[in-house]
């Protein structure tokens, strides 16, 4: 009988639990499929596929082999310009689904043979076990591979597809296959390319195949995204709205696709669309009828029961927030496009009121960004940049205008970039048969002439417009300083001076008197710009989504979107410079720092350039599983594959928060290398800006930059103008110092992630006082 009560007991417990399993499963699946059901209907409205109509309407659509009930409602925005459109999507009259307490009181009555109901109990939970890990891991698979291929399409690039003898096709699409150019592929090495990614994606016999390459080195990786998989559709839609089962299906030179739809069957999930927008174990107990052997029989069957049911919940808290993360993710995208669309709107309306002659300039309404307003339970802010305020890199490649090119050069001197000619870059026949300018700034990277932090300098300042004027009432005092006769100090001062609208035409710019024989040259300048980027911050709790789309003023009045990238971070290393806690900081090559440190213990500090800083939310009491929490919590927020990736994470913050450091494995194990070969062998690794003392948010000089961190969410390096252009992104109490940082750093040190982890861990990593050795690369 005692058996018996403590069997009878425990089942209700664990029945419980893995019907709270069970419900779970099914919860993961409702939600991410309702998700994508609501942004097909938001796709299917911006890209003209639906018109809205306002008011709230409802309606039963099929969708992945259900039924769902899908309601929509507009209504006038904030911004009388804009529509407000709310979608809910639920599941109509679907009773509940697992274990009733009637049910488990039932099998509780079933199982009164203590040795048959211990091997059915446990058969029963392993078999659930089993059937929800496949189905779980059958929706985590599907939302990767759907990211994936989101990601690729949003940042697609109207550029000619390098292996395309026409030069005319920015996307090659057909029924089970599409060729994209896109950008915004991580370079954490430093390699001399670009940020751009050759990339297909094609279905063929079951598996779903994704392919790429970067242009500039040939070499192609090929990567399955899913197995069992039969595409049914896959459809390309133009901007008017039109279907088309292939793609080019107009005339138009690098034209892309507004959006494309796609249907497919995968495991467990028949029929399932998306609408993707571009820019365009058992063991058999036997009876026993001692009491004592009865009783240890329970108790060990439970146990082994209990083991499997608590496991079960630990990887499911792991797929709840995946899931989570994953839906997240799609409400940013959503909030970033509707930041996009109050631009672009905006945008609209200061140049269609352009004064004659036409002017852009920092009085327009546009340029009173960045604006923040709370949209979907988050924030959105925006940010309107005129790239005409940069200099064009395609001066010095199509038209070479010896002017334009010492201009460059004065640029670079001014930035402390070393010199270097665009115009050695092999050129490529446009869709004209002409030659083309730059895909992308950092094609740069391709000379070999520039280090990584160099072009993280530069990057700031450059574009690649076509041959665009530089706008005169938008360009920096950088800028300004670049022309003939002129220094920093005057163009600080024409900056200062420029009229709230702007100067209307070049000569009366060159006519001020304090320009008069200075002779800057007219050719390259302007009042006006055609090009404009739209910098989006959305925010959803802890989670961001950093966006820039941009885009280009057309003869017809329309604002063309000519790419979207996801901005990537920069990685970059610094000279090597050592200090102790007596001495002077020093700089110089690692030969001379291993002969300076001999016989010292090393702290070794990389820059904040080289990694990202995370903070990311892990389900509670998550333990074991904490590591595997933490990659599941980074993985759709990462675009790089984590194998790649060395993860050091902090410690647990109110038992759910972790911060965490993510940097390319290979490059890390790169320096320890170039260390170790000279004789160094760091105890202790941390991010720079990581050591800034926590609780104050503080901007530090240091090593010609501003490490910026000392409150939660910041982490990071930032140039001159950088850190003054995101003022308004940063905490509104943050200090600036430019004293001598080393003392600092080693303050701030004992709460830094140490990135001695992993693979990477060894040595004595105990806490060490910083009067050892410290050395900054």
């Amino acid at each position: 009988m005692v058996a018996l009560a403590i069997f009878a007991t425990l089942s209700v417990a664990l029945y419980s639990a893995a019907t709270h399993v069970a419900r779970n499963s099914a919860g993961l699946v409702e939600r991410s499929l309702a998700s994508w059901l609501a942004d097909n209907r938001l796709n299917e409205l911006r890209v003209g596929l639906l018109a809205p109509q306002m008011g709230h309407r409802e309606e039963r659509i099929a969708f992945a082999g259900r039924e769902w009930l899908l309601a929509v409602e507009v209504g006038n925005a904030p911004d009388p310009r804009l529509l407000e459109v709310d979608v809910a999507v639920a599941v109509p009259g679907r009773p509940p689904r697992g274990f009733t307490l009637l049910e488990v009181l039932i099998a509780i009555a079933l199982f009164s043979l203590l040795g048959l109901a211990s091997y059915q109990l446990l058969q029963r939970v392993l078999h659930s076990e089993q059937r929800i890990e496949l189905h779980e891991q059958q929706l985590r698979s599907l939302q990767r591979a759907l990211d994936i291929l989101q990601r690729d399409l949003w940042q697609a690039a109207p550029r000619p597809l390098p292996d395309d003898p026409s030069r005319r096709q920015a996307l090659i699409g057909r029924d089970d296959r599409l060729r994209l150019l896109r950008g915004g592929a991580a370079n954490p090495l430093g390699q001399p390319r670009s940020d751009l990614l050759l990339v297909s994606h094609q279905w063929e016999d079951g598996e779903w195949w994704r392919e790429f390459r970067n242009p500039d080195d040939g070499a192609t990786r090929r990567q399955r995204l899913l197995q069992g998989v039969t595409l049914l559709r896959l459809g390309y839609i133009d901007a008017q709205g039109a279907r088309h089962d292939s793609w080019p299906a107009t005339g138009g030179a690098l034209a892309l696709p507004a959006a494309v739809d796609l249907v497919l069957d995968a495991p467990g999930y028949p029929e399932l669309r998306r609408v993707i927008l571009l820019p365009a174990r058992a063991s058999v107990m036997t009876e026993h009828r001692q009491r004592g052997v009865a009783l240890l029989s329970v108790l060990l069957v439970t146990a082994l029961v209990t083991l499997v049911v608590a496991d079960m919940l630990a990887r499911q808290r792991l797929s709840l927030a995946a899931t989570a993360r994953q839906l997240d993710q799609q409400h940013l995208w959503q909030m970033a496009l509707s930041g996009e669309t109050w631009a672009r709107q905006q945008l609209r309306d200061d140049l269609a009121n352009r004064e004659d002659p036409p002017q852009v300039h920092l009085g327009q309404g546009w340029a009173r960004t960045p604006q923040r307003w709370d949209l979907g339970g988050g924030q959105v802010q925006v940010r309107i940049e005129d790239l005409a305020g940069r200099f064009d890199l395609d001066h010095l490649r199509v038209g070479r205008s010896d002017l334009q090119r010492a201009r460059y050069q004065r640029l670079l001197a001014q930035l402390d970039v070393p010199a270097h000619d665009p115009a050695r870059l092999p050129t490529r026949p446009g869709p004209d048969g002409k030659a083309q300018g730059l895909l992308d700034a950092s094609e740069l990277l391709r000379l070999g002439d520039l280090a990584p932090q160099d072009f993280a300098r530069l990057a700031p300042h450059v574009a690649t417009l076509g041959g665009a004027s530089l706008n005169l009432n938008t360009a920096s005092a950088v800028q300004l300083a670049s022309l003939e006769g002129l220094d920093p100090s005057i163009a600080r001062t024409l900056v200062q001076a420029r009229p709230a609208d702007g100067w209307a035409t070049v000569q009366d710019f060159l006519e001020l008197p304090l320009l008069q024989g200075r002779e800057v040259r007219a050719p390259g300048l302007a009042v006006d710009s055609r090009f404009f980027r739209i910098h989006l911050l959305a925010e959803l709790g802890e989670r961001r989504l950093h966006l820039a789309s941009d885009l280009r003023l057309e003869q017809d009045g329309h604002l063309r979107v000519l790419r979207r990238q996801v901005l990537p971070s920069p990685s970059t290393t610094d000279p090597a410079t050592w200090w102790t806690a007596t001495g002077a900081p020093a700089q110089g090559n690692l030969e001379q720092a291993a002969e300076a440190l001999a016989g010292h213990a090393l702290t070794l500090l990389l820059p904040a350039e080289a990694a990202s800083l995370h903070s990311v939310e892990v389900p509670a009491r998550s333990g074991r599983w904490l590591r595997q929490a933490v990659r599941s919590a980074l993985e759709e927020r990462l675009l790089d594959d984590l194998d790649r990736l060395h993860l050091a994470q902090g410690p647990l913050q109110q038992g759910r928060q972790c911060r965490v450091i993510a940097l390319d494995r290979a490059w890390l194990s790169a320096c320890l290398e170039r260390l170790s070969a000279v004789g160094l062998t760091p105890r202790r690794i941390h991010l720079d800006a990581d050591c800034l003392p926590p609780g104050q948010p503080l901007a530090l000089r240091c090593a010609g930059r501003w490490l910026v961190g000392g409150a939660p969410g910041l982490c990071d390096a930032l140039d001159d103008e950088t850190l003054a252009a995101s003022a308004a992104l940063l905490p509104s109490d943050l200090q600036q110092r430019e004293d001598e940082p080393w003392a600092l750093l080693a303050e701030g040190s004992r709460q830094a992630i140490d990135l001695r982890q992993g693979e990477f861990a060894g040595g004595d990593r105990r806490a060490m006082p910083w009067g050892t050795l410290a050395l900054l690369l």
